[in-house]
């Protein structure tokens, strides 16, 4: 592995105020372009949402 990659901070070990108290996991996806919206671009959401399926598809993730 690279010692160039950045340090991660340590997060904590609660889930945010908006997440539900039934819900196990939450991801956060971190974008190498800060402050824009990426991620809500239709075309880029569709992928998103097809690798989730593919992942629980394939039981490496688990998502309701």
């Amino acid at each position: 592995m690279s010692s160039n990659l950045p340090k991660r901070k340590k997060l904590f070990h609660t889930p945010p105020s908006w997440v539900g108290e039934s819900e196990v996991f939450f991801i956060t996806i971190n974008c190498l372009k800060r402050e824009t919206d990426q991620l809500t671009i239709p075309k880029v959401g569709i992928i998103i949402l097809q690798a989730a399926e593919f992942h629980n598809r394939n039981h490496n993730w688990f998502c309701r």
